[in-house]
């Protein structure tokens, strides 16, 4: 729990700093990028990928859905 508030910090330290500098869209499309390649990492090293078809049952794609209309 410690290490994990430890990178929040430094997550949220690194943003505020990068912000001065960019766009402020810009720095979450960084973050996003980052937390999707650790978290692909993460799931493929213990083996938790599932196939790409289970994107296409249809509880699964309204979920999708949904997750992206409310990032936007």
């Amino acid at each position: 729990m410690a290490v994990s508030m430890a990178a929040f910090s430094v997550n949220d330290a690194t943003a505020k700093y990068l912000t001065t500098q960019m766009n402020f869209g810009q720095v979450m499309l960084l973050r996003g990028l980052f937390a999707c390649i650790l978290i692909a990492a993460l799931t493929t090293h213990r083996g938790a990928m599932r196939p790409i078809r289970t994107l296409f049952v249809p509880a699964v794609a309204l979920r999708v859905c949904g997750e992206i209309g409310g990032s936007a």
